[in-house]
This record gives C-alpha cells, structure tokens and sequence, in this order.
C-alpha cells in the first residue's frame, strides 16, 4: 500500500513538474518583461480589430528600416503574458517595416492562442535587424493595446475553422496588384489579376475561401484536402494574367453568400516577402 501510495505522489510530481515546463514553453516571448522593456525607437503600432480573433496592425517607421518575423506576443490587464493554445515559434517568415511608409500586417490570435476572453490586451511583436553577413538579430520590440470584444454565438464547428491556420496570417495586404473576379458561379469563377508596380510578382496557386456568417468572416472547411503544393506564376510589371479556379474540387458546390478569397503574393520566386490578397465576391 505504501509502495502505491508513493508511486502515486511521484506520478503526481512528475506531471506537475512537465505542466510547469510546457507552461514556460508556451510563452511566446519567456525572456520579455512588460514592465521593463523600452519600446523601440522609431516605429509605432496600433491594431485595429477586424474580429474577437483577428486585428490589423498598422506600423509607421521613422527610423531605418527593420523586419519582423512572424511572431507576435498577448498579455492580459495585469502585465501577465498569455500562454500560446497552439503554435509559438516563427515560421522564418520576415516582414520588411520601411522608412516613412506605413505597413500593415494582418494577425489572426486564434493561430497562437485560440478563444480569447473579452478585455484589454497588449499585443507584442519582436524588431530585428539584418546585419552585414545577411543574418538576422533581435533589437527590440513594440508594442500596442487591443481591446476584444466578446465572441458572437457561432457554431463549434465555425469557431474552430476560424483558428485553423491559413495561408494569409502574418502577412501584410499586398497593394499593387487588383483582382476582378468573373463569371461566378457555385463550383467555380475567373479571376483576372493585374499586376500595378514597376517590377514583376510572383502569385501562388492556393487559394483559402472565407464566407460571411452574420457578421464574422469564418474559414470554409475543406470537403477535399488539396494534395498540391504550393507553386508559383509570375506576372510581369503593368501586366495581367487570368485564371479558372474550380474551387468545387476543394470545397465542394458553395452555397448562395458573400465569399473572400485569399491568396498569397511574392516578390520573387524564392517565396520571400509573403503579401496576401483578398478578393471578395458574391454567389447569388
């Protein structure tokens, strides 16, 4: 009995300790103090928020230019960081923040934390620059408040597609390049991208589909797992291309909405720079 009751206690012990260090490993940023860190200088952040899981973060830089990955940091009220639900480590992905230009980046908290409760947070994004031999290095960080409102009643099944992760999160909105999506039907449509800027772009071939469910924009689940990769065409400066997408194949016949298309742009074909484009249309 007593060999039991101390297997027992240390089962117990051992499963409170990986508690504890798995809690440590879901902290976005474990070395980050709220209360000490100086904001770095030069660029400022505000985020506007476009649902209970998703802002836009607009930056303005004063200073030289620098990168941010594809992180991004919450803490509550009281200073206390908020421990991620899902993914916490970059992608590798890097966003350049330029010089007397705005820049917006839009992040989905759903990715990194799930459901979140109502309240005032303070969203925490980490600055790197890029040193001479081409690597990268932490400088710094900013910061910005966000107020969430509370969650909608919406369906599980809803709520759980709009945390998936999508192709999109974490990249700004590209703006030099215009799409005009035609012959609309529920099984398919033709887009014509146009390509506004002095040098070519290079489009991906996934497209995510987003439908408007009373007054959140929530993902369309897949009735297919696409099985391709991710490949690129290239439209050349002041040029355009069009396309046929089925997405019946993906997603399966669409029922009559309102529907967002979202795709990603690069500016070369080493996917680096990740843009993304939203395209809305209607199905009658």
């Amino acid at each position: 009995m007593k060999k039991t009751l101390l297997f027992l206690l240390a089962a117990i012990l051992m499963l409170s300790g990986c508690t504890k260090a798995g809690h440590a490993n879901n902290l976005m940023y474990p070395d980050y103090d709220p209360a000490k860190a100086e904001p770095y200088a030069g660029v400022s952040a505000t985020a506007e928020v476009l649902s209970p899981h998703r802002v836009m973060l607009t930056l303005k830089n004063a200073g030289e230019t620098v990168l941010l990955d594809s992180t991004f940091a919450l803490y509550d009220h009281k200073g206390k960081s908020v421990p991620c639900a899902r993914l916490c480590e970059a992608d590798g992905t890097l966003v350049g923040c330029y010089p007397k230009a705005d820049t917006q980046i839009c992040l989905s908290l759903g990715n990194q934390y799930g459901a979140l409760k109502a309240g005032e947070y303070t969203l925490v994004k980490r600055v790197l620059l890029r040193r001479a031999d081409g690597a990268t290095e932490a400088c710094g960080y900013i910061s910005c408040p966000v107020k969430l409102p509370s969650v909608s009643q919406v369906p599980y099944e809803a709520e759980a597609m709009e945390t998936e992760i999508i192709f999109g999160d974490g990249t700004p909105l590209c703006k030099v390049i215009s799409a005009t999506m035609t012959d609309v039907t529920p099984d398919s449509g033709q887009i014509t991208w146009q390509n506004e800027s002095e040098g070519a772009l290079y489009l991906g071939s996934e497209s995510v589909l987003y439908s408007l469910q009373g007054d959140e924009w929530l993902r369309v689940p897949f009735t297919t797992k696409p099985a391709h990769g991710l490949t690129l065409r290239i439209i050349e400066a002041n040029e355009s291309i069009t396309e046929k997408l089925n997405w019946s194949t993906d997603y399966g016949s669409l029922q009559p909405g309102d529907y967002s298309l979202v795709r990603l742009v690069f500016e070369n074909d080493t996917f680096e720079n990740a843009q993304h484009l939203i395209v809305q249309f209607q199905i009658q």
